[in-house]
């Protein structure tokens, strides 16, 4: 949603900023406490977001468009597939916030359209590139895509607890590329093994 008034596009930016912590903490926050958090009235924010739907899907456009815009800025700078897993997680590490609520609020649920079609286009780029990964040979064939993707999701928790006691983004994204290529390599106990 974009406002010609400069001071209704601040009071919107805090109103996601605020939604986007309060509902990633409970998806049932309400309207009064955003309001608070984000230092608008009540009135502002109804005016703006009539109702919780509106605003949630407000939050995950947002929370979309930020998250493509890091992928693709992690994507120019890879300088091969395993790099930029490796820039993935690191990625990921920065939007902690926007990948927790995107889990937490299904967007095939009550959403537009527009963000079904678009959640599902994401879902498919994160499968090409599992995809392509495999065809290079640095995750096993034998794996499904819908797996690793799903694998993806809990090494990514895993970092982020992790950076919780450790503080070292660097360190966080280095062991989740090594924990990650180590569960999805070509290795003889899974040629061995083919898990039908």
């Amino acid at each position: 949603m974009k406002f010609n008034d400069a001071r209704l596009e601040k009071s919107n930016d805090a109103i996601l900023e605020a939604a986007l912590t309060a509902l990633t903490e409970n998806k049932d926050t309400p309207f009064t406490e955003i309001s608070r958090l984000a230092g608008v009235g009540r009135a502002t924010l109804y005016r703006m977001y009539s109702t919780r739907e509106l605003l949630v899907e407000a939050l995950i456009i947002r929370c979309l468009d930020k998250i493509d815009n890091q992928v693709l800025k992690a994507e120019s700078k890879a300088l091969s597939t395993k790099h930029f897993f490796g820039l993935f997680f690191e990625t990921m590490l920065d939007l902690e916030h926007e990948y927790k609520f995107m889990s937490q609020f299904n967007p095939e649920e009550n959403t537009s359209e527009e963000i079904k079609k678009r959640c599902s286009r994401e879902e498919l780029e994160i499968l090409s590139l599992i995809k392509l990964a495999q065809n290079e040979g640095l995750i096993d064939k034998k794996l499904p895509p819908v797996w690793v993707a799903r694998l993806m999701d809990g090494v990514i928790y895993a970092a982020w607890e992790f950076n919780k006691t450790e503080r070292n983004p660097k360190k966080s994204a280095k062991l989740a590329v090594r924990s990650f290529f180590s569960g999805t390599e070509n290795v003889g106990f899974l040629a061995k093994n083919s898990f039908k």
